[in-house]
């Protein structure tokens, strides 16, 4: 991929994690349970990782959450957003160079299910731990244990439904660059 080629893709996965950041806003999963969000800028941010690079997916990430808190939320949601998101994606990072398959190099692009939702789950459920972290700095800890069983069971049950989506994506635009 040219440099200019990889520039621009890197520009639109950020204007589309972006958007899929603020929709996931106006989705309210549980009205009683703040915060549980489905994670859809995840699935830009899983593709970038699979189809770009790990650092372009770390800048693209990191350029929404800038972005995002700029322009809809304040700096607690800042604060959590960025806790959430360097966790998640230091683990997201380890479990993928666990989980690749260096006997296959042909077939390194185009990684499989299992690989992908383990990837987008453990990266769920260790955002909502960088949030839990962040937020015992202005909540009670009796709070916090309160919500996380159900954050952390939002977390299973979302990470398994981006990781599903983003391997539907990472190996559709697979397919369509090799042709």
């Amino acid at each position: 991929m040219t440099k200019s080629k990889k520039v621009a893709l890197c520009g639109v996965m950020c204007a589309l994690a972006f958007v899929f950041s603020y929709i996931d806003s106006f989705i309210i999963l549980l009205p009683a349970i703040p915060g549980i969000k489905l994670g859809l800028a995840n699935i830009v941010i899983m593709a970038a990782m699979y189809l770009i690079g790990i650092s372009e997916a770390v800048w693209i990430n990191l350029a929404r959450i800038i972005l995002s808190a700029i322009l809809f939320t304040n700096a607690q949601s800042f604060l959590f957003s960025l806790c959430g998101a360097v966790l998640s994606m230091a683990v997201m990072l380890i479990i993928k160079k666990i989980n690749q398959r260096p006997e296959n190099k042909l077939d390194a692009k185009r990684p499989g299910l299992l690989e992908i939702v383990t990837v987008s789950e453990f990266g769920s459920i260790f955002h909502i731990t960088g949030q839990l972290l962040a937020a015992l700095l202005f909540f009670e800890a009796g709070v916090l244990a309160y919500y996380s069983f159900y954050l952390y069971l939002s977390a299973v049950i979302c990470g398994i439904l981006t990781g599903f989506i983003s391997f539907i994506l990472i190996n559709r635009v697979s397919k369509e660059s090799n042709n």
